[in-house]
């Protein structure tokens, strides 16, 4: 229960899109790199008038890993 915003905060949502996203990899046959190992859920939505999408709705991928730099940092010590 909650808003959106807080379920974007709950571990448990994580844990279950981590699972679903790895279900998903094994029932493909993908090879263990190819795995999602970690998830970060973010409130924002991903537009282009917030410059993380172009206006063809492309990633911006620089500005995505600006915005989420701390994020992405946590995610890749937490796997170590």
């Amino acid at each position: 229960k909650g808003d959106f915003h807080q379920l974007c905060t709950l571990p448990k949502l994580q844990s279950v899109i981590l699972a679903s996203l790895q279900d998903a990899a094994k029932a493909g046959k993908l090879k263990g790199i190819e795995v999602v190992q970690r998830v970060i859920v973010t409130q924002d939505e991903w537009t282009p008038e917030n410059d993380l999408l172009t206006a063809a709705m492309k990633l911006k991928r620089a500005n995505i890993v600006a915005r989420f730099k701390k994020d992405i940092a946590a995610a890749y010590a937490a796997q170590k």
